[in-house]
């Protein structure tokens, strides 16, 4: 074989390589984002005596590579983004609230327990023996407290809207060069409102 041939199929091989390294990579985030679709669900608005109150869920909020990295300790965060608007006319709104909060989850291999934090309750902290309810509680937000009821007007059409991001993490330092990590764990829910009379 001449020495031009021989560099041809180097080149052949080469291209093939980085061919199906494509094609894996390609392959590993489609199975990775598989639960993507997640969705805001099951949303409703509620009054206290004195609070306008606010409860959603979230379906399909765990990929299958998230719930190993809890298991290895690696802890995730889901920020949830929150917007109370009144509609001004069937175009317009008026934006009157916007906040965000986290709920994080960590698991404690030594102890084999979940540990979820939610900041919106002040930080408030729950431990559980069991992935699900782990899962559940995290992907619940119940009673959150949008504004008081005494600074809303009658007769007016007012809306809540939500969206979260899935799968943000607070990695420790010597974990922050596992860049696929980042990648594949990351996404967002649509923006989901709901609107009403007072």
């Amino acid at each position: 074989m001449t020495e031009q041939g021989s560099m041809l199929r180097n080149v052949c091989n080469t291209v093939k390589t980085a061919c199906l390294v494509f094609v894996f990579i390609f392959c590993a985030g489609s199975i990775v984002h598989g639960k993507e679709d997640a969705s805001i669900y099951d949303m409703a608005v509620m009054n206290s005596d004195q609070d306008l109150l606010l409860y959603f869920r979230i379906k399909d909020a765990f990929t299958e590579e998230m719930v190993k990295g809890i298991e290895s300790g690696i802890p995730i965060t889901f920020t949830f983004y929150i917007s109370f608007f009144q509609n001004r006319t069937n175009l317009t709104k008026t934006k009157l609230v916007s906040f965000d909060f986290d709920h994080t989850l960590s698991y404690d291999t030594l102890k084999e327990e979940y540990r979820i934090q939610f900041d919106e309750d002040g930080e408030r902290i729950v431990t559980v023996k069991s992935l699900e309810e782990a899962q559940k509680l995290m992907a619940e937000v119940n009673d959150l407290q949008i504004t008081d009821l005494a600074s809303l007007g009658t007769g007016h059409k007012y809306g809540v809207g939500a969206k979260v991001r899935l799968g943000k993490k607070i990695l420790p330092l010597n974990f922050h060069y596992i860049i696929p990590f980042r990648n594949f764990w990351e996404f967002n829910t649509e923006w989901t409102e709901i609107e009403f009379v007072r």
